[in-house]
């Protein structure tokens, strides 16, 4: 009953994206600071 388009998978998708996205912009700032 796991398909692509379930609930959970598409959560991590957005999940994964925002990780990448908050990591990005903090390394952004530390590099912005030096």
């Amino acid at each position: 009953m796991i398909s692509v388009w379930s609930p959970t998978n598409r959560m991590d998708k957005i999940m994964v994206l925002c990780m990448t996205q908050a990591i990005s912009l903090y390394m952004h700032q530390i590099i912005k600071q030096k």
